[in-house]
């Protein structure tokens, strides 16, 4: 299964809007195996955390919060 992310670096808040409703689409998107639930596996799970960081350091960037990164 591919898939392909097209995120605007511009805010933090478009960051985390794309990958919440990416992982969300995924969850609802993915066929349901009997006795197995709902299946992210770790690659997605791990590059939404990266992507989350990355926003909340920008964030803080641009809040002048953030003396070194």
């Amino acid at each position: 299964m591919a898939m392909r992310i097209d995120i605007p670096a511009t805010t933090p808040t478009r960051a985390i809007t794309a990958v919440t409703s990416i992982l969300w689409e995924d969850m609802v998107n993915s066929p349901i195996k009997e006795g197995y639930g709902e299946f992210i596996n770790k690659r997605k799970i791990q590059y939404a955390e990266k992507m989350i960081r990355s926003a909340f350091v920008e964030l803080y960037k641009g809040l002048g919060l953030l003396k070194t990164y």
